[in-house]
């Protein structure tokens, strides 16, 4: 391979590897034509990294937990073709196709439907990498798609057939993000990254705020002006979609008030990539870190160079993605990780923007860290990883245990007396949740149950027609990550018991 010229980057790195042919260097504001050859090769590596971990939920062998099983007892049992009857669908179009390639098309077998995601998130990486390679260079952006592969904090995504939507979302945020990068955008690269801008809102509406960012963002960075039709054409059909999501928005998401800014921190830095121990040390130091550095750059008149510009634009990026879950951001860990799926990029792109600024200042310090970081994360992966297995299972050893006690059930069947949570994932919490279990178990859309952390309403149902979780579960062998049961004194009702 030839010799590489030493060609700025959108960051102005210096030491950045140049473009490929073509590519604009956006934050530059000018076109780089170089003779590098195409991004084939690092998207490989990404892609490849993409697989190894998606073969680790494949080996350990997934399963239906929380809303999975409302979406296979509706293509199962109800024959629908796009895997949910919910209203949602309503005000979430995208969710029909989503829940149709997996539930419908595939229905009660969960390691094909993981294996289909596990092609959509490949997929999503390598969009990833091109749609950042404009912005950020070649060297940057595969560090920031390396590093957001690896950290934990959205692993829902990768096990979890319920947030097919989510990362179909994500697929065409980035497809949008590449065609708004082209050096010259024409008619048919405006109307394209509109319309794929679309299709990602029809999946999920949380990628709106990002969405409007790039549209202005982009263009003004390639040619340091708005282009006003995109912008305009993005406006009139992104606000058609938002009057259309309010008019159907389904009333099952529950308000949970302004989330603590905590719970993102702890998403970006704390124990959703890395164990609690490293938690305690870790958060402390990267703010300080973020907080002095921005008191230099004020000192110094706001010159915040490469890496300054990476952790702001990633600042950016974070808080847009937790813009739209301000009132629903309840955790950063297991199920609730889905709320991260934004946000974490612009954490991937803190993290590169520290490791390249501690680089630069420290290299041997960096380099002794840096392994250590790296074990930190994949412990914290696995023991996610792990929970996502766990939790399956457990859904698949209660319903086996429940259809063997009560073979005949002539009423409503009634789980308790508490929730077996892994993590903060099970396999069934309410009282939909568990009744669409017990149908597709039974196979049987007249079947009724539910389940109960409330000891007293447990003991007051009918003996033959009660089941004990705790029975089957505390005797498992595997108890890593261990069970949490969830449950409420006898004085007190949740809704639903």
């Amino acid at each position: 391979m030839g010799s590489r010229r030493s060609t700025p980057c959108a960051l102005d790195v210096a030491e950045e590897l140049p473009l490929p042919v073509g590519r604009a260097s956006l934050l530059a504001g000018r076109v780089r034509e170089t003779n590098e050859p195409s991004l084939w090769r690092p998207a490989l590596v990404l892609a490849i990294g993409a697989g190894l971990v998606a073969l680790t939920h494949l080996l350990l062998g997934p399963n239906f937990v929380l809303e999975d099983w409302a979406s296979v007892r509706d293509s199962v049992l109800s024959g629908s073709v796009t895997g949910s009857t919910n209203d949602i669908v309503a005000a979430r179009p995208g969710v029909a196709v989503a829940y149709g390639l997996t539930f419908g098309l595939i229905g009660n077998h969960p390691l094909p439907i993981v294996l289909m995601l596990s092609l959509i998130n490949i997929a999503v990486v390598v969009s990833m990498f091109k749609a950042l390679v404009p912005l950020v260079g070649e060297r940057s952006g595969f560090f920031t798609t390396g590093v957001w592969l690896l950290l934990p904090n959205h692993v829902s995504l990768e096990i979890w057939p319920s947030a097919s939507m989510i990362s179909l979302s994500l697929l065409f945020v980035a497809l949008t993000s590449i065609r708004l990068s082209r050096a010259t955008l024409t008619s048919r690269d405006r109307t394209a990254a509109v319309a794929l801008g679309l299709v990602a809102s029809l999946f999920y509406e949380a990628s709106i705020p990002l969405l409007a960012a790039l549209y202005i963002a982009v263009p003004v960075i390639r040619s340091k002006s708005i282009d006003v039709r995109v912008v305009i054409g993005a406006g009139v059909v992104q606000s058609g979609y938002v009057v259309w999501l309010l008019s159907n928005w389904h009333d099952s998401k529950v308000d949970q008030g302004f989330a603590h800014p905590g719970s993102l921190v702890r998403g970006l830095f704390g124990e959703a990539v890395v164990p609690a121990p490293v938690q305690s040390i870790l958060v402390p130091v990267v703010l300080g870190t973020l907080l002095i550095l921005g008191w230099g750059n004020l000192r110094r008149g706001w010159d915040l160079g490469a890496e300054g510009k990476m952790m702001l634009a990633g600042t950016v990026i974070v808080l847009l993605g937790f813009v739209p879950f301000a009132r629903f951001f309840y955790t950063s860990v297991g199920a609730g990780d889905r709320v991260m799926y934004i946000s974490s990029i612009g954490g991937a792109m803190i993290w590169v923007g520290l490791g390249r600024l501690a680089w630069r200042s420290q290299p041997l310090l960096t380099a002794l860290t840096v392994p250590i970081l790296l074990v930190a994360v994949l412990v914290t992966r696995w023991s996610d990883t792990q929970a996502w297995n766990r939790a399956g299972d457990d859904g698949i050893i209660m319903l086996g245990a429940v259809t063997e006690a009560i073979p005949n059930p002539d009423g409503p069947i009634l789980l308790g007396p508490a929730v077996p949570f892994r993590l903060n994932i099970t396999s069934f919490r309410d009282h939909s949740l568990t009744e669409a279990a017990l149908q597709v178990a039974y196979d049987s859309p007249d079947v009724r149950g539910s389940i109960t952390r409330n000891a007293s309403a447990f003991e007051r149902h009918p003996e033959h027609l009660r089941f004990d979780l705790r029975q089957v579960l505390e005797a498992r062998v595997e108890t890593k990550p261990e069970i949490r049961w969830a449950s409420t004194p006898a004085s007190t009702d949740l809704p639903g018991d």
